[in-house]
């Protein structure tokens, strides 16, 4: 039978998904030593079949089985009903962290359970909530728990009931963004590039609120609930990261001898502030965001829809970092990077192509950005 004592953390102290936070990180520290492991290591590759989403209709659900999901609700205003943030075919899940996204003059959230969930369900656990105090009502809500017993949370179910109270009539999402989660040994679950962000599949919800859950905002013939750009009209629905995610492109420092997968986003090109995510289409983690290279202000000049030379014919130059154009962020990079230092656009030796920052200066700022990359591959 599970532990019955539990620890709340106080809000904020959201686990080390934000480092600054002491608290939070040395009671994983802590978590970790009592099983003689420590944080870190490389990205596990356990977690492949792994997936998470939100199910609208909690009624078939339990702790540590899942009913048919939907992922999208039809409501009124002023009711009040539960939905579930799951996990599927997860081994040793230790913590989780995530941001919650939604309209808050549509929903809100006023309760959140982890205690009698999935993580909770297993000989010996003693979870402790990470999430934001309730109710929510500002869009953004910090959600996340931590077992911090003994126990081995390994398999399918709920790691969290929340409950929703319908504000205002509209269309709501309940999108799961920046997710981490980390085994027992202190491994990111299902990171594909080294970001610590989940990579697999993901499925997020909807509340359709005195309107229908086929609604289509931007009039483009795709329902918002499967529209990858909601706001912006894109009837073609392309999203380049995905497919180039899809074909096997590589991106990242090799592990094993292995470059990571692409990470693809669920974001089409038209609301995608990096197309082909050569960026690794993440900020948090320290990597600079190359946004659309060929748009302003960003003038690095190369292929906005191509993340490595090795996709298009000879001369293709689609990764910024990759001044060189061979597959790789090397001291031959560096070189034709220290040529150009210290000089001022728009004359030589100024090149644009390596003004990583796009600031009309070649200096210790874009040496900064260059580093983030340095040995990581692509493919």
């Amino acid at each position: 039978m599970a532990e019955t004592s539990h620890r709340r953390i106080r809000p904020r102290y959201h686990l080390f998904f934000y480092a600054s936070l002491p608290l939070a990180g040395l009671l994983l520290a802590l978590t970790l030593s009592a099983r003689g492991m420590h944080v870190g290591g490389a990205p596990s590759a356990s977690a492949a079949a792994t997936a998470v989403g939100i199910d609208t209709n909690t009624s078939g659900n339990t702790p540590t089985s899942l009913g048919t999901l939907q992922n999208c609700r039809e409501t009124s205003t002023a009711q009040t009903f539960t939905v579930d943030f799951y996990i599927t075919d997860v081994t040793g899940l230790l913590t989780w962290g995530t941001q919650l996204v939604y309209d808050g003059t549509v929903i809100q959230i006023t309760n959140i359970d982890v205690y009698a969930q999935f993580q909770n369900a297993q000989a010996g656990s003693n979870v402790n909530s990470l999430s934001d105090p309730v109710p929510d009502s500002d869009g953004n809500y910090f959600m996340g728990a931590i077992d911090t017993g003994t126990a081995n949370d390994t398999g399918t179910g709920v790691l969290a009931r929340l409950t929703i109270q319908t504000v205002g009539a509209g269309f709501s999402p309940l999108s799961v963004v920046g997710l981490r989660m980390f085994n027992t040994a202190g491994t990111p679950i299902g990171d594909n590039n080294g970001d610590e962000v989940f990579d697999g599949s993901l499925a997020n919800g909807f509340i359709a609120v005195n309107t229908s859950c086929t609604q289509d905002t931007d009039g483009d013939g795709t329902p918002d609930i499967t529209d990858n750009c909601i706001s912006v009209s894109n009837p073609s629905q392309l999203n380049t990261d995905a497919d180039l995610a899809a074909a096997g492109a590589r991106m990242g420092a090799p592990v094993g001898g292995v470059i990571p997968p692409l990470a693809g986003d669920s974001l089409g090109d038209a609301c995608d502030p990096d197309d082909d995510n050569d960026s690794m289409g993440y900020t948090g983690g320290g990597l600079y965001f190359f946004r659309d290279e060929l748009d302003a202000p960003a003038k690095i000049g190369t292929n906005p829809l191509l993340s490595c030379p090795t996709q298009g014919p000879p001369g293709t130059d689609p990764w910024p970092p990759d001044f060189n154009g061979s597959a790789a962020i090397n001291s031959g990079d560096l070189v034709l990077l220290a040529q150009a230092f210290n000089s001022v656009g728009p004359g030589l030796p100024y090149r644009v192509r390596r003004d990583l920052s796009s600031d009309n200066v070649i200096n210790s700022s874009d040496l900064v950005i260059f580093a983030k990359y340095f040995a990581m591959q692509c493919s």
